[in-house]
């Protein structure tokens, strides 16, 4: 089983157990080549779902670290460094990597699931205003520079406000995935999914 990271600084991984995100991009990288894009703009849709890591119908576990779901002492099947040497076995669940990190988690142990639904490649500029939605993105009504009240877009913690969900997401994405990812405009892997429990 594989897991999704979410950046929680970002309350990614709420929005996600909240339903209000139902939707993540993660970049195609090498998993396509150039002829396997070009088949894919041609109308040969199914192309994304076979280069994926992540395919429709996927169960995927949503990364969290340990302590939001075992107590320090709970024995936990994984791997630790002993006198310079990765050793596996049974440890405490603090004594883990994932303890503190999600990155680090076995996606066994995860509470929270998602199943893939669709998967689709685009221009990361592509993305629409629904699609930025389904990010995590949220509108709100808030007052502007004349104190009247107006509907603006953001996400957590709403510190600025856009006029589109699109460039919302535009900021959202560099803070998530460095500054200069919007910028770049790479092709990306588009999953959505349902969230499970």
């Amino acid at each position: 089983m594989n897991s999704f990271l979410f950046n929680e600084h970002y309350k990614l991984r709420t929005a996600v157990v909240e339903g209000k995100k139902t939707m993540t991009r993660r970049l195609v990288g090498d998993r396509m080549t150039p002829d396997d894009i070009a088949a894919y703009m041609k109308g040969y849709t199914e192309v994304a779902n076979l280069c994926a890591p992540y395919k429709i119908d996927d169960v995927v576990a949503v990364a969290e670290p340990y302590k939001n779901i075992f107590e320090p002492d709970v024995l936990l099947q994984g791997s630790k460094v002993i006198n310079g040497k990765r050793k596996k076995g049974w440890y405490p669940a603090i004594e883990l990597g994932g303890w503190d990190n999600s990155m680090f988690i076995c996606p066994e142990y995860m509470q929270h699931f998602v199943r893939i639904t669709d998967v689709k490649i685009e221009r990361l500029h592509e993305i629409s205003e629904e699609d930025a939605l389904k990010e995590g993105i949220y509108g709100e009504e808030v007052l502007d520079a004349k104190l009247d009240l107006c509907y603006a877009y953001t996400f957590y913690p709403a510190l600025r406000h856009y006029d589109t969900a699109r460039e919302a997401f535009s900021h959202l994405i560099d803070k998530v995935s460095g500054k200069g990812t919007w910028e770049a405009n790479q092709w990306v892997f588009c999953y959505s999914f349902k969230f499970l429990k």
